[in-house]
């Protein structure tokens, strides 16, 4: 509920208050004429209420409130007329038009509605002078002085009230995004723990592995193909590792740990492990090599992580016969890597929102939608970026820079 609504409301349940007082009090004055004056109240009370109900319905016209809010000086006029004309003491109701005014809308509908009180107060008090203008004048000049200085007054205040309601709901939201903020890093917490522990695990799962082809290696009746095939393992298994150790380490919050490195070579590195994976969907993954060095400060490893998810994710959407292609170069002071593939691209009303976490188009082949989040944290902690587009021609493009640095 906004500012102006919770006046409007506590307006309201004063002003019915006001009223039924404002009735017992008077029901032995001779000067009110019954039941006509009943009739007038409750006139009066509709139109205050059918101001706070016009601005709830419609907040962008707030000309249809104030001119509820202005038909009250109609019916105050009248309820002087039958409370004794001059004499009556209910001219003070005047003062309920600008109090509403000043509770409901703004400054413009304010001075609006004060005047229109100065003029129908004017109207009758000359109308009941009874040809005493001088007297009249001055009755005028000292009541509307009243009216605009307690337009003035009670627009402050309510003005006051408006900014202490919208920083309580600052703060409120405020609190409520730490709150969500401190249960995030609560969760992430425990998750880091129990990531930590499952690294340690597979990083003894990659030991064994190493060992074992390392082991079968030292046969030298293999033939060259197997050969090849055991060293591929032999890579991957120690990539596995190198990634196990960065989870647990990530667990305690550890840092990049970064040393001068090229895009290239460490993009290049990865194509030869996933190779087979590629051969085996009858696709082909091509390298179009840098006319140069690349140079970065890089963590190796956590680049070859990256290129291996976005290799892979590229093969997940590749037909048979597909072909992802990468390419490597230097553009205004960063190196760059692109891998582009021939599937179906992103969807537009996912892009936006592509590297959040949990975002996957693959839910249902068992994607957890944390790849690429990943990645795009691996690039920002290089004081690089990872963004994403669709190809003119089909396809999506994955786009890596990173700064250059001293070869």
């Amino acid at each position: 509920m906004s500012a102006s609504q919770t006046l409007s409301s506590r307006y309201e349940a004063g002003f019915c208050v006001f009223m039924a007082a404002l009735a017992f009090l008077g029901r032995d004055n001779p000067s009110l004429e019954y039941p006509v004056i009943l009739y007038l109240f409750g006139l009066l009370m509709i139109l205050n209420l059918s101001a706070g109900i016009a601005l709830r319905r419609l907040p962008d016209a707030p000309i249809v409130a104030t001119g509820f809010i202005l038909a009250n000086c109609g019916a105050i006029t009248a309820i002087l007329d039958y409370s004794g004309g001059a004499a009556s003491n209910l001219w003070v109701l005047y003062l309920l038009p600008i109090f509403t005014v000043c509770m409901l809308l703004g400054p413009r509908e304010t001075v609006g509605v004060t005047l229109g009180v100065v003029a129908f107060n004017a109207v009758f008090t000359l109308r009941e002078s009874h040809g005493n203008r001088s007297v009249a004048a001055f009755e005028i000049l000292l009541k509307s002085g009243l009216f605009v200085f307690t337009a003035l007054v009670a627009s402050r205040l309510v003005a006051k009230d408006r900014r202490t309601y919208a920083e309580l709901q600052s703060e409120s939201r405020r609190a409520e995004h730490l709150t969500t903020r401190l249960e995030g890093a609560a969760a992430l917490s425990n998750v880091a723990l129990v990531s930590a522990g499952v690294a340690h695990d597979l990083r003894n799962a990659f030991m064994v592995i190493s060992g074992f082809t390392d082991s079968i290696l030292g046969d030298e009746s293999l033939s060259q193909a197997a050969r090849d095939a055991l060293e591929r393992v032999q890579r991957m298994a120690k990539l596995g590792g190198e990634m196990s150790n960065q989870l647990a380490r990530q667990g305690a919050d550890a840092k990049f740990e970064l040393a001068p490195d090229d895009l290239d070579a460490i993009a290049r590195s990865v194509t030869s492990l996933v190779q087979n994976a590629f051969l085996e969907k009858n696709a082909r993954l091509v390298a179009a090599p840098a006319d140069g060095p690349c140079a970065v400060r890089a963590s190796r490893a956590h680049l070859q992580r990256l290129f291996l998810n976005l290799f892979l994710n590229a093969l997940s959407v590749s037909k048979s016969g597909g072909q992802v292609r990468l390419t490597t170069r230097r553009e205004d002071g960063f190196a760059v890597a692109t891998v582009e593939d021939e599937g179906p691209g992103f969807a537009p009303e996912l892009l936006p929102r592509l590297f959040g976490a949990y975002e996957t188009t693959r839910a249902s082949q068992g994607g957890t939608g944390l790849g690429l989040n990943l990645c795009a944290r691996i690039a920002k902690e290089h004081g690089g970026s990872l963004t994403a587009e669709n190809r003119d021609g089909g396809g999506a493009r994955m786009t890596l820079r990173l700064p250059l640095a001293a070869a």
